[in-house]
């Protein structure tokens, strides 16, 4: 079995006390599997591995190996069970030979990551079916396509840009409190996680960020010499990490930091910060960001960005246009006007007026 545990150690420092972590690897519900008991042993972190084929477990552990900064295999000499070609222990799922991993974390306090062959993978998460909410009245007078963009498109906030992946792509380096980017993911489903990309010169700048028009939900995020910086509105102190951010993913009340440090190991921390459900003003198939201004210290940060993932939501991603822009459009349209003759420039006046004000009344709050 090529499967691997790691823990790596500059994760595990609150990791010291008498809680344990127990996963099971199960190919036939409880009937036959494969067990992992992790624990603290005298100091070091330590996995313990049982097996089971026939009508009960063995009671002894058939491998042990310490896994605190070393990646330990789940194969061991003393395992007995599905040796043999005919006896595979996997079920077949289409034509797909499928395991369960069913973890069981009991406020476990490190971090432990399992790390799979290039055969296997994770199936998906069952998402729930893409739906939509119906444009209300605020929406009145363009159809879906006006307002909602999955390409590129000048009526996009100059701050977002679609790759040809068809990933969002968010410039932090020149985004604002005063104007909110809407995303229009589908109803029920997650959060995408927040990929970060950013220049070498961005040592000792700061930014922060929150969803859903939740002021009270602000994360802050400041960049080190060897690290960075983590605080939340609703806590007094900040997290220290050391290495390079690499993610955040956000859910129910929580937002986990992922860390790469320079080894290319991997931690992750996970840090309270308030309720992101929808509030009234903010639509069930749609998420809000805004990012608040960003303090670049040696003013020489050259890049600063948001990656949001296509492949994280069910159907597409979709971006509502920069509705200023359709202000500035209408303006562009009358000054034109104005240089025609006195009297086209005064038949269409009222019109106009009488169209502004429809298109003004008409936008999304």
């Amino acid at each position: 079995m090529d499967i691997k545990l790691y823990s790596p150690a500059a994760g595990n420092v609150k990791c010291r006390d008498t809680n344990d972590m127990n996963f099971t690897l199960a190919f036939d519900g409880d009937k036959k599997y494969i067990r992992g008991n992790i624990k603290v042993d005298d100091i070091l972190l330590t996995m313990f591995m049982y097996e089971k084929c026939e009508e009960n477990e063995r009671n002894y552990y058939y491998v042990t190996e310490i896994i605190e900064n070393n990646y330990a295999v789940l194969e061991g000499n003393g395992r007995r069970c599905f040796k043999d070609a005919d006896a595979e222990p996997f079920h077949l799922n289409g034509t797909n030979y499928v395991m369960e991993l069913q973890p069981s974390p009991n406020g476990f306090g490190c971090q432990v990551f399992m790390i799979l062959p290039e055969y296997m993978r994770i199936e998906d998460v069952k998402l729930p079916e893409y739906t939509k909410v119906k444009l209300n009245s605020t929406f009145a007078g363009h159809n879906e396509t006006f307002w909602w963009k999955s390409d590129n498109d000048s009526m996009l906030p100059d701050q977002i840009s679609f790759d040809s992946s068809k990933n969002v792509k968010i410039n932090i380096l020149n985004s604002t409190p005063t104007f909110p980017y809407f995303f229009r993911i589908g109803s029920e489903q997650f959060i995408p996680t927040f990929n970060f990309s950013f220049g070498e010169k961005c040592k000792g700048t700061k930014f922060g960020i929150y969803l859903n028009l939740k002021p009270e939900c602000q994360v802050y995020v400041q960049l080190g010499e060897n690290g960075f910086a983590v605080s939340a509105k609703t806590t007094i102190s900040k997290i220290e990490f050391k290495g390079s951010l690499s993610s955040m993913i956000f859910g129910g009340k929580y937002v986990s930091i992922k860390t790469v440090s320079s080894d290319s190991s991997l931690t992750i921390e996970s840090l309270e910060i308030c309720d992101l459900s929808n509030p009234h003003d903010v639509s069930l198939d749609q998420f809000v960001l805004r990012i608040i201004p960003f303090q670049n210290a040696s003013n020489e940060c050259e890049k600063a960005e948001i990656l949001l993932l296509n492949s994280d939501v069910e159907n597409h991603m979709e971006v509502l246009i920069n509705r200023s822009k359709i202000i500035q459009t209408k303006k562009s349209t009358t000054k034109s006007l104005k240089n025609s003759t006195i009297s086209l420039a005064t038949n269409c006046w009222n019109y106009y007026r009488y169209y502004w004000s429809y298109i003004l009344f008409s936008l999304p709050s």
